[in-house]
């Protein structure tokens, strides 16, 4: 089972936050906003994830499939997210305009790996 996850906008309505990192990195307690998405995801069944974003998200993107500064890897937190990243199919795909939510399910879409997804 899949889930589209659009993240590809740009987040006006959190300025100056998202002005300078991606709004799914927001922390929610301990956790990137992100995160809590594809823990409740994989909670329910689903092992794979197409996350649509915008090429200008880096951050995001190197959150998702990146690697991590050594140093870090071991910290608390981190290790238990790249074990979970390990666990969980993640698949970035970008929105190459901002033309809506739509339009992001439609990118997503093109890159699922079968016609059966959830749109979250």
């Amino acid at each position: 089972m899949q889930a589209i996850i659009p993240a590809g906008g740009w987040g006006t309505r959190m300025m100056p936050f998202s002005a300078i990192t991606a709004k799914e990195l927001a922390p929610i307690g301990t956790k990137p906003a992100i995160q809590w998405t594809l823990e409740e995801a994989a909670a329910n069944g689903i092992s794979s994830v197409i996350v649509v974003s915008n090429r200008a998200k880096t951050n995001l993107t190197d959150f998702l499939t990146g690697d991590f500064p050594e140093d870090f890897q071991e910290k608390p937190g981190v290790r238990e997210w790249l074990e979970f990243r390990d666990r969980m199919d993640i698949t970035v795909t970008f929105q190459e305009e901002m033309k809506g939510l739509g339009d992001a399910f439609l990118c997503g879409y093109k890159v699922a790996k079968d016609d059966e997804f959830y749109l979250m």
